[in-house]
């Protein structure tokens, strides 16, 4: 039996943080005797409960009078079951229960290829994997050992892929080329995949900019490097998810970060490659970025923690009902500390921040170590459930939940109360947290997720950027482009050309009936059955009410009552809508611009380089940057914030727990951006393909609703 975190960031995407500590015996009750009469009546009864549900089964299967699936009436008869509970409380089949421990381990024996349904493409070649064997975003699987793959299904695709480590697989793919669709085929031998967590480590300029050092072109021609990245002082790590490699990864990223900084101290331009032991200097700033970040393992959220806590520190606790408690802190020696003592710490969150990344987030925040920086929304999923995972026969498991997790202070972030059996769950409202305090007195609260020290006001995406994502009109204009223009060079920006021959081809495609950006507010269409009454018109099916979005069931149900003017007035509405949308290209153009630039640089460039690319606009990182300015004043008056302090571009701290800077920003990396979600799932080798099914109103639920299938 095995202990869990899961996060709840999105529903069909589910990460793990799973601890090792839970013995079989540990479900005990603190007084056995005085329960034991009541623990035996309610063992009877799930026993006779469980006979009857067996004699039910069994008189179908034997009388019913058509044949039946017996395994399929018992699968829908215990999610109904666990459907009543809460959403992390689930029935792992054979597959998913395969698919779990993969996600646990961050590995798998394949290739290192994420697809996506539409004509099989190529979402993601993961780094170090098949980007290195020459595979690309973009490009159309045609056949895997010789197999033809248009038609198979996205399991038997993942299948035929994957394979233990150093056997072959000839992968035949499409490319699109100027002025031609090209043909190419590659041998690939299947590695054990490591699905890397940390996706970018980086130093940043006082700009809030990649600083990649600075270089020129001599008189001969040549590249001349003028400095070295470095000299700032200011890390930034992307941390994606928390596998088993996770803690690791983190160490290795903030001892090369301190030890490049200090080697410019000691060496200034010289490229010296040595490792420097005694008399480190902090950086003046690390940023760890967790937004997007949808948790994972307990034991990496533990050792991320001991590399940035003091050894002896509480990090977080677990306790239930029948739950044995458990406390975790920080470790000593080798597994302790490897941030230099009094470095300015930034954590970047948002509202996809979730489970093992709100523990980081809160133990940082409860012990005062670091700053937490939010979005506009200014708080984090709020999963504080522990799940717990047992191995059932035939290779499935049950996970369900047994305790709810703590931060050092005391909280407890579960932003949704599950008590009683619907399965709905209810908010827990504002006026219904406890308030806490942390080491050194701010208050903070429970029962919303982790809300930020310091929020930055900044635009969303659009709801026309959401939709043309949805209809995937960037990567299709993208193999537009590239067959109209050659290589793009280095530097590349889209010009105003280039983004009115992107609006052109939208607005064909929506009228040719290829795109549908009415079904980001309307849902999705389906085939009409508004049919007016009195022409033969006949009743939908239960498939087609299933299937067709709101509007058309909305047309339906008026020609049944004879409103003929309503129908009408249905159908302008979708046209007005239609309309509105594509009025909102120019308004939103800097964001559209940045959307089809990436898009079209990842069909060259591996995905480290588009996120940091994405960097150089995000106004989150900037504003990071900002508070380490002048010594960390800024930092340190936020950390010990007490009313109002001062003003930032124009924009106000505002006292009541956390202050906020008003910034006419945008989103950039990993902050919960739609396409940047994608590429930040599919870099970790899970996600691969996107049908949206419903409809879709907010960012949020646009994130949660979207299918997300684990492949390979």
């Amino acid at each position: 039996m095995v202990a869990s975190f899961f996060s709840g960031a999105f529903l069909t995407l589910t990460l793990v943080f799973i601890f090792f500590f839970t013995p079989p015996n540990s479900f005990t009750d603190s007084n056995p005797k005085s329960n034991s009469s009541k623990e035996s009546e309610q063992s009877s009864s799930v026993r006779n409960q469980i006979n009857q549900f067996s004699t039910i089964v069994t008189d179908l299967s034997k009388g019913y009078v058509d044949p039946i699936d017996t395994s399929k009436i018992f699968r829908i008869g215990m999610n109904a079951m666990l459907s009543q509970l809460d959403p992390y409380t689930e029935f792992e089949d054979v597959s998913g229960a395969a698919d779990m421990r993969e996600n646990i381990s961050g590995k798998y024996g394949g290739v290192g290829i994420v697809i996506g349904r539409k004509g099989v493409k190529v979402v993601n070649a993961i780094e170090g994997y098949a980007y290195n064997d020459g595979v690309r975003v973009g490009d159309t699987i045609l056949s895997v050992d010789g197999i033809n793959t248009n038609t198979l299904p996205m399991d038997e695709i993942r299948t035929l892929l994957r394979g233990d480590p150093n056997t072959k697989v000839v992968v035949k793919i499409e490319r699109q080329q100027y002025k031609q669709r090209k043909e190419l085929e590659f041998t690939l031998i299947r590695q054990r995949v490591s699905l890397r967590d940390v996706k970018v480590v980086s130093f940043l300029k006082k700009n809030g900019k990649v600083d990649n050092g600075e270089m020129r072109l001599n008189d001969e021609g040549e590249m001349e490097i003028l400095s070295y990245a470095g000299y700032t002082g200011i890390g930034y790590i992307k941390l994606s998810g928390f596998s088993e490699d996770a803690g690791s990864e983190i160490r290795r990223s903030v001892d090369n970060l301190q030890q490049l900084y200090n080697r410019r101290l000691n060496f200034g331009n010289e490229n010296r490659d040595v490792r420097i032991l005694d008399g480190m200097k902090p950086l003046k700033g690390l940023i760890i970025d967790l937004r997007g970040n949808p948790g994972g393992l307990l034991t990496s959220a533990v050792d991320i923690a001991s590399s940035l806590i003091p050894p002896g520190e509480e990090i977080v606790s677990a306790r239930g009902r029948g739950f044995s408690s458990v406390t975790y802190k920080s470790k000593k020696g080798g597994a302790g500390p490897i941030l230099i003592k009094d470095t300015p710490l930034v954590i970047l969150t948002n509202a996809n921040t979730a489970s093992a990344a709100e523990i980081l987030a809160g133990s940082i925040q409860d012990l005062d170590l670091g700053l937490v920086v939010g979005d506009s929304g200014g708080k984090t999923f709020g999963k504080g459930l522990v799940q717990n995972v047992e191995e059932l026969p035939g290779k499935t498991a049950l996970k369900f939940t047994v305790a709810k997790y703590y931060t050092p202070s005391g909280r407890c972030i579960q932003s949704t109360n599950y008590e009683g059996a619907d399965g709905t769950g209810k908010s827990i409202e504002e006026n219904e947290q406890k308030t806490f305090t942390t080491n050194s007195g701010r208050v903070v609260k429970d029962g919303g997720g982790i809300a930020a020290d310091l929020k930055v006001n900044q635009k969303r995406a659009s709801t026309l950027e959401v939709a043309l994502l949805q209809s995937n009109a960037f990567d299709e204009f993208a193999d537009d482009y590239l067959s109209k223009n050659v290589h793009p060079e280095h530097g590349f920006k889209v010009t105003e050309k280039i983004f009115g021959n992107f609006k052109a081809f939208v607005r064909e495609k929506q009228a040719s009936g290829d795109f549908h950006l009415e079904e980001i507010l309307l849902g999705k269409g389906g085939e009409s059955i508004a049919t007016p009454p009195g022409i033969g018109s006949k009743k939908p099916t239960k498939e087609q009410r299933r299937t067709t979005g709101p509007l058309e069931q909305l047309k339906y149900n008026l020609g049944e009552s004879d409103y003929p003017l309503s129908i009408r007035e249905a159908n302008k509405l979708k046209e007005t809508i239609v309309k509105e949308l594509l009025n909102d290209f120019d308004l939103y153009k800097s964001n559209l611009k940045e959307d089809i630039g990436n898009v079209i640089l990842a069909r060259f460039l591996p995905e480290s380089m588009i996120l940091e690319r994405s960097l150089d606009s995000d106004k989150m990182v900037e504003e990071s940057v900002r508070l380490f300015d002048q010594g960390g004043t800024r930092y340190q008056e936020v950390l010990g914030f007490k009313g109002v302090v001062g003003e930032s571009n124009g924009g106000k701290w505002l006292g009541g727990g956390s202050s906020e800077i008003v910034s006419d920003g945008r989103t950039g990396v990993g902050d919960g951006r739609w396409k940047s979600l994608l590429r930040n799932l599919a870099g970790r080798g899970e996600s691969t393909t996107v049908e949206s099914t419903e409809k879709l109103g907010s960012r949020a639920d646009l994130e949660r609703r979207t299918k997300l299938k684990i492949d390979f």
